[in-house]
């Protein structure tokens, strides 16, 4: 501890000024009042200690609460609770029987601090509350609603979230009332998480737009999009996906137009990735994942970067790509080194799905198994630490009852003689209770004969009574037994004349009826072949059209082709802005002069038919093939969002695609073929060319300029124009190439992705 010069020369002379007082009420105080803002020291402790026996000698109550107050928070910070506390007790009992309700409230947001600086939200809400009730019986002035803010926040603290939200609306209320808008959010802020715990979600959403109305963004605008990710998380719990994606985008939009750093989006961008998973759109979901990885550094944040790695195997996973899947799972697992358990546990549980999708069952159980026993690992620290909190919390209850039993002990002390005048007292009392209790019994006694003698007589009336109507009902049951045989009798002979009328018309019904069956029979049998023939014809028709239609589908585009069916052409479209990808095999000409052709036509449709695949998955147009030339489009027919990323990131799996067919061919002792891809974006016709053999086509310098990048390429490469770049830059790393010579074009900009 601390202790100065300066502190030691007032220390001294404070002791030396006590002993030469010697009684002097006007020293004690003078003394006081000096030492109770000096640093914390033995000596300090111990000149207040004195302090406070010359109060007591000198019968000055006020400065002995005074003192007592200082010296007992003085205990606490110094590490000893026992007499802090004691001190506080005594104080309590002290300052409850002079009624000096001012310092009790005082003592009371004392102990308060005390047991929330010790994590004991509990005790600490329960003296609070003893504040609230004491200042409102004696009419104290006091900050209401800070103070029920307060206990609402130890309250939810302690898991007792009803009473948590009772004093919160108190709070609430009154910081309405008051116009008190800092504070206001801090009630709401908590009350969202009340509602959230207790998953009242709709409760959580309309205190989350309250929050947010009162929210100015341009003046605080990270408070603001905080709370629009807030909303954004409570409506993904909510399982309303569409309200969750909205939030996170415009949060997202707020943040860019902030000019925030990228890597503070990470959160942020992971929250949309997993939004667009749940709402089963991978394509949209793997784009704002791989944002989120490209921002993230592997050596300040390895963790986190193996989370999004197993965010996006998931992604892959739930799109069945269990190839992919299986690739950033491995990364995950390459960045564990024991000491992020939480995602460790995560990636395993990840693995063990892919190992069983991919029918490896004996890495599936070891997965497994590492899943469960990190954890279980996970779980039995947790119990620990809820222990270790348990223990602590029994050794502070059990500290604050021995020392409350010493101060009652001492006041028992004080108060013996008071007692046991109260003692005779209330023997007096009990004796005169003793004889209006006996006299009492008697009458009580007197009246139960009474009733008892009552209810004998009611009972023997209502048997008189009862026995009569027996009798009664009695006679009357044997006249309607008479009634009922008499009735039997006729009924039998209507019975017997009516079941030989029924014989006689059931043999004439028979009759009717063998005529009516060979007729109905004869009817169906010539209706059900009539029928049969139309259905025969009628499948034959469709199938024939169910042919033609899809024919017509591998041919031309869904919407052009139901344009061309309705209407018996198609109308060439100019459009503004569409991504065009060529793709080439280098060598190609050399390859078939020494490939049989057979072998030839069939390494090309396994490349082709892989990226017919992929252009599907990304909702991509293939255009046409030339050769070894593959042509493709983002943007047509309809309107496509971020078609440029969906190309690059369709031209990426290509690749991949590519070295899979290429390291198979490897296998077998083959030539393998190495691929030029490159792409442009900008306006392009599209349109139907043909009378008979239909086409469906595009036109324009983007195809030009885009074919250019392909031949201006390198093997394994995607090269994109400038255009292109500035249409993902920030969202796909790319790397500038300068200009290069562009067959007819001059000098262009062209960029690699990364």
């Amino acid at each position: 501890m601390r202790f100065s010069f300066g502190n030691s020369v007032l220390v001294l002379f404070l002791v030396f000024a006590n002993t030469c007082l010697a009684q002097d009420s006007t020293g004690v105080w003078a003394a006081f009042e000096k030492i109770k803002s000096i640093e914390i020291t033995n000596e300090a402790i111990e000149e207040l200690e004195l302090l406070l026996e010359s109060s007591k000698e000198l019968e000055l109550d006020n400065l002995s609460n005074s003192i007592k107050m200082t010296l007992a928070s003085k205990y606490l910070i110094d590490g000893s609770d026992n007499k802090g506390l004691r001190l506080y007790f005594q104080l309590s009992n002290t300052l409850t029987k002079s009624q000096e309700y001012k310092q009790l409230y005082d003592v009371y947001i004392s102990l308060s601090k005390y047991y929330e600086k010790k994590e004991f939200p509990n005790n600490a809400a329960d003296y609070q509350l003893n504040a609230l009730n004491l200042a409102d019986s004696a009419q104290l002035s006091f900050d209401r609603a800070l103070l029920c803010f307060d206990i609402g926040r130890q309250e939810l603290l302690a898991l007792d979230y009803d009473n948590a939200l009772k004093f919160l609306n108190i709070s609430d209320s009154l910081c309405v009332d008051q116009q008190r808008k800092g504070l206001l959010l801090q009630v709401l802020r908590l009350k969202a998480q009340v509602f959230e715990k207790t998953n009242q979600l709709n409760e959580a959403v309309v205190v989350g737009e309250r929050i947010l109305s009162l929210l100015d963004k341009n003046t605080n605008r990270r408070d603001y999009t905080k709370q629009l990710n807030n909303l954004g998380s409570i409506e993904l719990k909510r399982g309303n996906k569409e309200r969750a994606l909205k939030y996170f985008l415009q949060t997202l939009k707020e943040r860019e137009s902030a000019n925030y750093p990228d890597k503070s989006h990470v959160n942020l961008l992971i929250n949309i990735g997993v939004t667009y998973q749940n709402l089963n759109k991978p394509v949209d979901a793997k784009i704002f994942l791989e944002r989120a990885l490209n921002t993230v550094d592997e050596k300040e944040s390895p963790g986190l970067k193996a989370e999004i790695y197993d965010l996006i195997s998931m992604n892959y996973l739930v799109d069945e790509d269990v190839y992919n899947a299986k690739i950033f799972n491995d990364f995950g697992m390459d960045l564990m080194t024991g000491e992020e358990p939480e995602i460790e546990m995560e990636l395993h549980l990840t693995a063990s799905m892919i190992y069983e999708q991919l029918l490896e069952y004996e890495n599936a159980l070891f997965h497994y198994k590492s899943y469960l026993e990190i954890k279980d690992s996970l779980d039995l620290v947790k119990r620990i630490g809820q222990e270790e909190l348990l223990q602590q919390q029994l050794y502070v209850q059990q500290t604050e009852k021995e020392v409350q039993a010493l101060v009652d002990k001492g006041e028992i002390k004080d108060y013996q003689l008071e007692q046991l005048r109260l003692a005779s007292e209330n023997k007096d009392i009990q004796l005169k209770n003793q004889e209006l209790d006996a006299k009492q019994k008697l009458q009580g006694a007197r009246l139960r004969e009474q009733e008892l003698e009552a209810e004998r007589t009611e009972q023997e009336l209502q048997a008189t009574k009862t026995r009569e109507e027996n009798q009664r009902l009695k006679l009357k049951q044997q006249e309607l037994e008479e009634e009922q045989n008499r009735k039997d009798i006729l009924l039998k002979d209507l019975e017997i004349e009516k079941s030989n009328i029924e014989i006689q018309k059931t043999k004439s019904i028979a009759r009717n009826l063998v005529i009516i069956v060979f007729l109905a029979v004869l009817v169906m049998f010539l209706a059900l072949y009539a029928v049969t023939k139309i259905r025969t014809s009628n499948k034959m028709i469709q199938v024939e059209k169910t042919k033609s239609d899809n024919l017509l589908l591998n041919i031309l585009p869904e919407s052009t082709a139901e344009e061309l069916k309705t209407l018996g052409k198609s109308l060439p479209r100019r459009y503004d802005k569409v991504a065009v990808l060529f793709t080439d095999f280098k060598g190609f000409t050399k390859i078939t002069e020494t490939m049989p052709p057979e072998q030839l036509v069939d390494s090309l449709a396994r490349f082709f038919a892989g990226f017919d695949d992929i252009m599907k998955k990304y909702g991509l147009e293939k255009i046409k093939t030339i050769g070894d030339a593959y042509m493709c489009a983002g943007g047509i027919p309809d309107p496509l969002e971020n078609a440029s990323e969906r190309l690059i990131y369709a031209a990426k799996e290509m690749l991949e695609l590519t070295e899979s067919i290429n390291a198979s061919k490897a296998d077998l002792g083959q030539d393998t073929w190495g691929i030029r891809i490159g792409i442009h974006t900008g306006p392009v016709v599209a349109g139907v060319i043909g009378n008979y053999k239909f086409q469906y086509d595009i036109w324009g310098d983007t195809v030009n300029l885009a074919a250019r990048m392909e031949s201006s390429g390198e093997p394994g490469r995607i090269n994109i124009s400038e255009t292109t770049f500035n249409d993902v830059q920030g969202k796909i790393r790319c790397t500038y190439r300068g200009e290069i010579a562009a067959k007819n074009k001059g000098n262009v900009k062209m960029y690699f992705v990364n």
